[in-house]
C-alpha cells in the first residue's frame, strides 16, 4: 500500500508491507518498527546529492555509519524478503525510493540498500 509519512522536517512516499505479511498490523505500528529510519530519510528527501549510503552515514555516524554485513550470502526475493542462510526469513517493512535508489526496512533495524544490507540498531 503506497502511503505518505509525514514528519516535522520532512515527508517520504513509501510502499507499506510490500509483501503482504503485516496485514494485521496497524500502519503506525509498522513505522514504529523501522525507528528512526524513514524520518532520517523524509529529511533528505529534497536533497539530489547525497545517496543513501551517505543518509545513513550523516544521521547513523554514532551507530558506526552503513557497514554491511553477508555479502553473497543474502537472497533477495521478489516481493522484498530477505533470506540468510539458516534464519527466518525477513519480510519487508516498508520499501521507498531515495533519488534513483530502492531502500527496504526490516525487523531489527535491517536496512537494504541496493544489493547491501546493514543492521542500523
Amino acid at each position: 500500500m503506497q502511503t505518505i509519512a509525514q514528519y516535522d522536517n520532512g515527508r517520504l512516499e513509501v510502499n507499506l508491507d510490500p509483501a503482504g505479511q503485516f496485514t494485521n498490523a496497524s500502519p503506525e505500528a509498522i513505522f514504529e518498527g523501522c525507528g528512526f529510519i524513514p524520518e532520517w530519510f523524509a529529511i533528505e528527501s529534497n536533497n539530489p546529492d547525497i545517496s543513501a549510503v551517505e543518509v545513513i552515514e550523516k544521521y547513523y555516524a554514532h551507530g558506526g555509519g552503513w557497514v554491511p554485513f553477508g555479502q553473497g550470502k543474502w537472497e533477495f526475493k521478489d516481493d522484498g524478503t530477505l533470506q540468510y542462510p539458516e534464519d527466518p526469513s525477513l519480510p519487508p517493512y516498508i520499501t521507498f525510493r531515495h533519488n534513483d535508489e530502492q531502500v527496504t526496512i526490516y525487523a531489527y533495524g535491517i536496512t537494504r540498500i541496493g544489493d547491501e544490507v546493514a543492521r542500523l540498531d
